[in-house]
């Protein structure tokens, strides 16, 4: 059709001056008119021409969108299976961090109750040291307290022994002094406990 509008187009030149005097009024009824046949045979022209072209990508454009459609069906698989993995991981991170605290907890009355058994042990050896620190200074003071009185003892020995040879020096004679040291020699010799 297109090839019959150009060999219809190319006659009236080759008609002489009447062809160009029917071109002329042929032009000037175009502008003010539209010749609509030429409109037609274009528009079918343009269709025929898209219906070819689809015809021929056909194949080409249903595998592309096939192929556009399997990547989009493999992504929104990729999505949903990493979708999947990162709510497992969501949930283990829940229940470590649910464990942790249970583990913290646990730790918190571990420590509290070793405190307190920490706390009752140093109040026991507090105790304990204290009786022990009470025996020794009892001790200390009986044996010190025994000390003073045998060293007041020796010095009121020491002392009655120097009034006693003053007292014998000045009133006891020769005759005195020899029966005192002969009782006294005696009285050593008795077993003790015996009588005098």
């Amino acid at each position: 059709m297109l090839f019959w509008q150009l060999a219809r187009a190319e006659g009236p030149a080759e008609a002489g001056a009447e062809g160009a005097a029917h071109e002329g009024a042929a032009h000037e009824g175009e502008h003010h008119g539209m010749d609509w046949s030429l409109v037609g045979l274009q528009a079918s022209n343009f269709i025929l021409f898209f219906l070819l072209i689809g015809f021929a990508a056909r194949r080409p454009i249903s595998e592309a969108l096939g192929n556009r459609a399997n990547a989009v069906r493999r992504d929104l698989d990729e999505s949903q299976a990493v979708k999947a993995a990162a709510q497992r991981q969501y949930a283990e991170m829940e229940e470590k961090l649910a464990s942790l605290e249970r583990r913290i907890d646990d730790m918190k009355g571990e420590a509290i109750r070793e405190a307190e058994a920490e706390g009752v042990r140093i109040r026991e050896r507090a105790e304990a040291d204290a009786v022990r620190i009470k025996e020794t200074a009892q001790r200390t003071v009986r044996e010190e307290a025994l000390r003073a009185r045998n060293e007041i003892r020796r010095e009121v020995v020491e002392q009655a022994a120097g009034l006693a040879r003053e007292l014998v020096k000045t009133s006891v004679n020769g005759e005195d002094q020899a029966r005192l040291q002969s009782e006294f020699l005696g009285a050593l010799s008795a077993p003790p406990g015996g009588a005098a």
